[in-house]
Parts: structure tokens; C-alpha cells; sequence
């Protein structure tokens, strides 16, 4: 049902591997995508990764809070 976005995750944590504190914005990608998945877990973690991350963007951050809130129930 999501295969379309399998190439693009698989890109997502190639990049990730590749250069692993050179693009912390792919997290918060990965767990948008994860997520709209279903695949709560997985984006849970990859959000998390992205809220502790040397990432400049106060804004992305707390979006990322809110979307593991979400996630959580409440």
C-alpha cells in the first residue's frame, strides 16, 4: 500500500548511514513518513533521533514533540 515510499526511506537512511551527523533533517522525514506508515515505533524513534539532534530549528523540533504526542494518545 506504501511502496511508493520505500525507495525514499531507503534513500532517507542510506543518506543517514553515509553522512551520519551531516543531515539531521532526515529524521524528522523519516518519522513523517514512518507515521503516515503506521509504523509507530519506528517513527517514535526516528523523531526522538531528530529532537536530539544538533538540528538549528527550534520550530521542527517542537513539531516533532507534537507528533510523538500524537503517536502516544494524547
Amino acid at each position: 500500500e506504501f511502496e511508493e515510499y520505500d525507495g525514499g526511506i531507503r534513500d532517507l537512511k542510506e543518506l543517514k548511514i553515509k553522512y551520519p551527523s551531516g543531515y539531521p533533517f532526515t529524521d524528522f522525514i523519516l518519522g513523517f513518513i514512518l507515521m503516515e506508515q503506521g509504523r509507530f515505533h519506528d517513527s517514535r524513534n526516528a523523531l526522538l533521533s531528530f529532537v536530539n539532534s544538533s538540528f538549528d530549528g527550534s520550530s521542527w523540533k517542537l513539531k516533532a514533540q507534537e507528533m510523538i504526542r500524537m503517536m502516544a494518545g494524547g
